[in-house]
């Protein structure tokens, strides 16, 4: 061998190969044991299951529709022209939406609006329908698998706060 190797790669590796068997043995040791340890991190990281989640979907004449479920207060996904529109939230969390829609005739503009909750089940389609019957609004929500039969689904109208702007 050249003894006069000036690249530090050579270099490196031919130190490497008249090493004592006891060094390389013990490199080798820690080198399966970080192997061990970053595979025991990582199958735990992709081994978690997913969050569930579920669909809300809305229907009807609402105009705009406002969505989150870090509380009452929190963030919150804004929709306008909702319907036909979809989006997935956590299932199992208390689910707070507002949803406005305004009714305009010759004579007058009408607004029908409200604060509500619900708790939504995994893997279910949820549909808000929201529509004007006659001078009255009604909100209706609907849960299915999708493809499924709607069922009517329990839902909590919540008193209007003031760290919703309108």
């Amino acid at each position: 061998m050249n003894n006069y190797l000036t690249n530090g790669y050579l270099q490196i590796r031919r130190n490497r190969s008249v090493q004592a068997p006891a060094a390389t043995s013990m490199r080798r040791q820690w080198a399966v044991a970080i192997a061990v340890v970053l595979s025991l991190i990582f199958s735990t990281v992709f081994s978690a299951e997913e969050i569930p989640k579920s669909i809300v979907a809305v229907v009807g004449d609402a105009d705009t529709f406002n969505i989150g479920q870090e509380d009452y207060c929190g963030t919150r996904t804004e929709i306008a022209s909702p319907s036909g529109k979809q989006v997935k939230v956590q299932s199992g969390k208390t689910t707070f939406f507002h949803i406005q829609a305004k009714f305009r005739t010759p004579s007058a503009t009408y607004t029908c609006e409200g604060e509500f909750s619900f708790m939504p089940a995994p893997a279910l389609l949820h549909v808000v329908r929201y529509t004007l019957n006659g001078s009255q609004c009604k909100l209706e929500m609907f849960q299915s698998e999708p493809g499924g039969t709607p069922t009517r689904m329990e839902f909590k109208q919540e008193q209007s706060r003031s760290c919703l702007f309108k």
